[in-house]
């Protein structure tokens, strides 16, 4: 058997192991029915995540939580989007800020199948960045400091 099919037997198993917690924990119906549809949407978010935007040689940005995928502590006055990265790869992120009152690009480092935690590296926030006369900005992420503007 190969080993792509083998750990796609793994998925499903586990997959069927996380449902059963579901169940063995309430006897509610509508408790379980929830359960399931969190179940669903998590698996629907890790996909976006792990298959879908996990290049960090192309990386692009995804919303993890919104109105339909909870990951829980999330402000529903927020946008949060996120993408994957390489500390040894230089990036460009530019765009328009547009009427937004507030915007902040953070470096975290998703350590939450390791040890439970999240390590805030740096954060910028609009008030801190340069934007031009048609607020626009260019952000840089690199090791290297290069006397950009926002860097």
């Amino acid at each position: 058997m190969s080993s792509i099919l083998n750990d796609w037997e793994k998925f499903c198993d586990e997959l069927k192991a996380s449902g059963k917690l579901i169940t063995e924990n309430s006897d509610n119906e509508v408790h379980q029915l929830e359960g399931f549809r969190y179940l669903l949407r998590l698996l629907r978010l890790s996909t976006e995540m792990y298959f879908e935007h996990s290049s960090i040689n192309h990386p692009s940005f995804y919303c993890l939580s919104h109105e339909t995928g909870k990951i829980g502590a999330d402000n529903p006055d927020n946008h949060y989007l996120n993408a994957n990265i390489n500390s040894e790869m230089n990036y460009r992120v530019y765009g328009d800020v547009g009427d937004v009152a507030y915007l902040s690009f953070g470096l975290k480092e998703n350590r939450y199948s390791i040890d439970g935690t999240m390590i805030s590296h740096d954060e910028i926030e609009l008030d801190n960045m340069i934007t031009d006369e048609n607020n626009s900005f260019e952000l840089i992420l690199s090791k290297e400091n290069n006397d950009y503007k926002n860097f």
